[in-house]
């Protein structure tokens, strides 16, 4: 289960897949890392994890839930 605010990153991952449609890993990371959100979220809720997993992570949820896929290492929205 995840908690509100692994939710709410879920959800600005899936709104950047939106406006990307693809998206390497390595600029998703990056995206992620320049957002404020992400670096106060991953403090609390990935802790012991390197952030680019916790990015990749997520991903796997969305990939999961269907509205994404990953081919090599490009993101797609879904």
């Amino acid at each position: 289960m995840l908690f509100r605010s692994q939710y709410a990153a879920k959800v600005l991952v899936k709104f950047k897949l939106l406006e990307a449609q693809r998206i390497e890993r390595a600029a998703l990371v990056d995206w992620a890392q320049g957002t404020a959100y992400f670096a106060s979220m991953f403090g609390k809720h990935f802790a012991g994890l390197d952030f680019s997993q916790g990015v990749d992570l997520l991903v796997a949820d969305l990939v999961r839930s269907g509205a994404a896929t990953v081919h090599g290492d490009v993101v797609h929205n879904a």
